[in-house]
Formats: C-alpha cells, structure tokens, sequence
C-alpha cells in the first residue's frame, strides 16, 4: 500500500481529474518535442553540424520520456487502486487519492449473494458511509467465525436489488432474513450497526449484531 501511495500524485488529487492530468502531461510533452525540434532547426539553418544538433533533440526526447514514464506510471497506479477500491464497494472516481486508501483500509471487499437467501445474515455498508468506515474494526471481529454472513454495498448492483425487497433506514445496518415467517410478519430482521455518541463520534452497537447471530443460530 505504502509502495502504490508514494508512485501517485499527492494525496489530496481527485481521482476524477485524471483524465485533465494526461490532457495536460500530452500537451507538455508535446511542446518540450516541438521546441526541441525548432531549437535544432534554428541551430542547423545557422550553420551548426548535426553533431551540435543532436544533444538538443536527445534532452528533449530525453525529458519527454521520463515525464511519459512517470505519468504512465502514476495512471496505471491509480486505475489499480481505483479497482481495488471498486471490489471495497466504491462507486464514484469523484473522491481524493487519500479517501479511495483510506477506505480501502476500512471497509469490507464486497460479497457475492448466493441464490438461496434464507438463514443469511446481509451487512449494508457504502464505501463513503463514515459510520461504516469507523466501526469497520470492530464490526470484523465480530463477524469472525459467522457462517452465511455477507457484506454488501449498497450502492452496488447487488446492494440496490437487495434493497427493494429488504431496506433499511440507515447505513450501516445488519438483516437476517428469515427461514420462516410468522402470522404475516416481516420476513427479515433488521439492525442498526452504529450510533452516534454526544461527542458526534460514531459507536459500533455490539447487542444489535448479536441479536442477528442469535437469530440465525436459532434458525429462525
């Protein structure tokens, strides 16, 4: 991670500016070559042997070079993060460098449903959910050990199918769905995950994640 964070461009650069960044790194490179060869045009009319000429053109194609290595490097950087970022949940190129790492760190790779969504326990998350981000520690080692639990964007294809047939309110949020339902009851359980304290820090609710587990462990 440290290795992919130092061969971007600084932390705060909108990813959504990358294509402005190569429009601008073709129209440099394309004027150090274009000066380079009017320099050498300019030498050689004024009687200078090709000899004189040549440094000229090889600093120029030199420097070229070495901007187009880094930008291609910087670029393919980005677009692996961004990939990376994606499988996390992301949905949007319209955040910085440092949000697209950060929440790489902090939120959940993103699950496949199976077919069969009865005794599943299913976390709604979002990868610009701050909730989420924070409680991401905690929500994991309480998920160590779940059988059929799945972690799902809900800004994802997956995640907005889900939706329509199981919403909830607030993000993040935990549901069990139901092996059965009772006199015309909801057919799943539904759990907020996080709380904000006085302090507007957000708090992970341990007794609603426990309350799911306990559900499917009863097989309700």
């Amino acid at each position: 991670m440290k290795l992919l964070i130092a061969l971007t461009p600084p932390l705060d650069w909108n990813l959504a500016n990358t294509r402005n960044m190569l429009v601008a790194i073709t129209v440099v490179t394309l004027t150090i070559i274009i000066f380079g060869l009017i320099i050498g045009i300019v030498l050689f009319k004024r009687g200078h042997n090709a000899k004189a000429v040549k440094p000229v053109l090889r600093i120029s194609f030199a420097l070229t070079g070495i901007i187009l290595l880094i930008s291609a490097i910087s670029v393919i950087t980005l677009d692996i993060g961004y990939n990376t970022a994606v499988k996390h949940g992301a949905f949007t190129r319209d955040m910085t460098i440092r949000f697209m790492y950060d929440g790489i760190k902090t939120t959940h790779i993103e699950s496949k449903l199976p077919e069969n969504l009865s005794g599943t326990i299913i976390i709604y998350y979002r990868f610009d959910c701050p909730g989420c981000r924070a409680i991401y520690k905690e929500e994991s080692i309480a998920a160590e050990g779940v059988k059929n639990i799945y972690f799902i964007s809900a800004k994802g294809e997956q995640g907005i199918a889900l939706m329509k047939d199981y919403p909830v309110e607030t993000l993040p949020s935990g549901i069990y769905i139901r092996n059965y339902t009772y006199n015309g009851a909801l057919s799943y359980t539904k759990k907020s995950l996080c709380e904000k304290d006085i302090n507007g820090q957000y708090l992970f609710i341990p007794e609603n994640f426990q309350r799911l587990i306990a559900l499917q462990t009863e097989g309700r």
